[in-house]
C-alpha cells in the first residue's frame, strides 16, 4: 500500500517514564569521632513496556577515638537491586519498515498482534499493549544483594611520634 506509513516506535515505546532518585542522610561527630548513616531509593523504570530497575540501598560508617591511643572504626555499604522485563527486545521495531502494512494475526486481551510481511520472510512485531498484557506470563526479574563492608583498628605507638599500626578487615 503506497499511503502507509507507520511509526512502530510510536506503538511499542512507553509515552513517558520515570526516574526517582530519594536519598536520606544523618551524620555527626566530635573531636573524637563521627559518624554518618543513610539510604536511598533509586528506580527507573523504561521507555520500552514491563522494563524497570530498581535499588535500595544502606551505608553506614563510623571513626571513633578510644582512650589516647587507640582509634577503631567501620564502614558498611549494602544494596539491594531489582530488574525487570530486560528480555523484551527491539528489533523489530527498529528494523520494520514504515511502508509494510500489516496484518492481524490474532489478539490478547485488547491489543492486536500485528504481523508484518518482509520481503524474505513475515515478521511479528511487538506494540505496546501486547507486551503489557503478556507481561504476567513472560516477563523475567532478576533480584541482586551486595555488600561491602570493612572494620579496622589503629593504634598509635607511645614511644615515636608519628608511627601508628593499622589492621583492616573487610568482607564482601
Amino acid at each position: 500500500n503506497e499511503n502507509t506509513n507507520i511509526d512502530w516506535q510510536n506503538l511499542f515505546y512507553n509515552k513517558s517514564s520515570i526516574v526517582t532518585d530519594h536519598t536520606l542522610s544523618i551524620s555527626g561527630g566530635s573531636e573524637s569521632g563521627s559518624y554518618n548513616f543513610g539510604g536511598g531509593f533509586y528506580q527507573n523504570q523504561s521507555l520500552i513496556p514491563t522494563q524497570q530497575y530498581k535499588r535500595f540501598a544502606l551505608r553506614g560508617s563510623v571513626d571513633q577515638q578510644v582512650g589516647r591511643y587507640i582509634r577503631i572504626g567501620f564502614t558498611t555499604n549494602n544494596n539491594y537491586n531489582i530488574s525487570e522485563g530486560n528480555q523484551v527486545g527491539i528489533y523489530g521495531i527498529l528494523s520494520t519498515t514504515p511502508i509494510a502494512s500489516p496484518y492481524a494475526t490474532g489478539s490478547t486481551g485488547d491489543s492486536l498482534k500485528r504481523t508484518v510481511k518482509m520481503p524474505m520472510d513475515e515478521t511479528f512485531v511487538l506494540t505496546n499493549g501486547v507486551v503489557k498484557n503478556l507481561q504476567s506470563q513472560w516477563l523475567n526479574e532478576t533480584r541482586g544483594y551486595a555488600t561491602y563492608n570493612s572494620i579496622y583498628g589503629e593504634v598509635k605507638i607511645p614511644w615515636v611520634d608519628g608511627l601508628k599500626f593499622r589492621t583492616n578487615l573487610g568482607l564482601d
